[in-house]
């Protein structure tokens, strides 16, 4: 077993450095060869096992107060609902210098800039 493995691990490390068209194949058959390494977008399954985020049952985003509680978002959404009806902005407006949100912008930043947040 041991043989076949090392076989294995030698031809996919020459895949690795394959070049374009083999590396499409596999890419087209779904199959992705990446390194494993500190550079890798992919984390390793020692990386995840590893990480404080999973070291406790609860991850540590879980107990996060940044959402609040579930009843605290529903009394929010409840409030908001009634704002709903009061909310009919404009078709269109200037991406270059809005003065206002208008739903058929293709900029976030403009929706972003034109609203001030209460907190």
């Amino acid at each position: 077993m041991k043989d076949n493995n090392d076989s294995l691990i030698r031809e996919l490390q020459r895949l690795l450095w394959a070049g374009k068209e083999v590396r499409s194949f596999f890419e087209n058959s779904g199959v992705k060869i990446s390194p494993c390494n500190f550079y890798s977008s992919i984390f390793s399954i020692s990386e995840i096992e590893n990480s404080y985020e999973y070291s406790s049952d609860v991850p540590p985003y879980a107990a996060s107060p940044i959402f609040g509680l579930p009843e605290m978002s529903r009394d929010l959404l409840k409030m908001l609902t009634g704002y709903s009806s009061e909310f009919q902005p404009p078709d269109g407006g200037s991406e270059e210098s809005p003065a206002c949100y208008f739903w058929k912008t293709t900029n976030l930043v403009t929706q972003m800039q034109c609203h001030t947040m209460p907190f």
